[in-house]
């Protein structure tokens, strides 16, 4: 069996996490499927319950180069959305309308929804139970992570790179 070296869509190099199985793609920001997979992660019923944005509209944002994040879903305009194909004046006002509604997701979703790596909707919860808000998350040390129950070194690892960028 012949594995990928190299991502199929974006073509940089694939990496295998020390003591890990799968081979990943590291081109968080560059790479189309990745993009598009975050940000239908975080518009999925389980995170922010972004009504009418479905797969098929998040790959028409990202290709049309409305979207690159999940944070620029709450810049669209009704002015940008009618021209796009399939978008008529009803659609776009219940999108909008669905991305306005979005914001009053609690904290434990929006946090599941940014799709940390390890963190799933039982560890948002946990992590939103004890941080309250994402600036105070974002600042806490390791200690203070592991500190939380049910939070291991991995958890905490993956949310300090998280918060860094990486």
């Amino acid at each position: 069996v012949q594995f990928h070296i190299h991502c199929p869509a974006c073509s940089t190099k694939l990496i295998q996490p020390e003591g890990e199985v799968n081979h990943f793609c590291p081109n968080v920001s560059g790479c189309p499927p990745q993009i598009k997979g975050r940000i239908s992660h975080f518009a999925g019923r389980k995170a922010m319950d972004i009504e009418g944005l479905g797969t098929e509209i998040v790959n028409t944002l990202v290709d049309q180069g409305l979207i690159q994040n999940y944070a620029d879903l709450y810049e669209l305009t009704y002015e940008q959305l009618i021209p796009l194909e399939r978008f008529a004046d009803q659609s776009v006002k219940n999108l909008l309308e669905g991305i306005e509604k979005s914001k009053s997701q609690p904290f434990a979703r929006v946090l599941f929804g940014l799709g940390i790596r390890y963190v799933g909707a039982t560890v948002a919860q946990k992590l939103a139970a004890a941080s309250q808000n994402i600036q105070t998350l974002l600042a806490m040390s390791h200690e203070e992570l592991v500190a939380i129950p049910d939070i291991g070194g991995r958890i905490a690892e993956s949310i300090q790179e998280f918060s860094s960028g990486e």
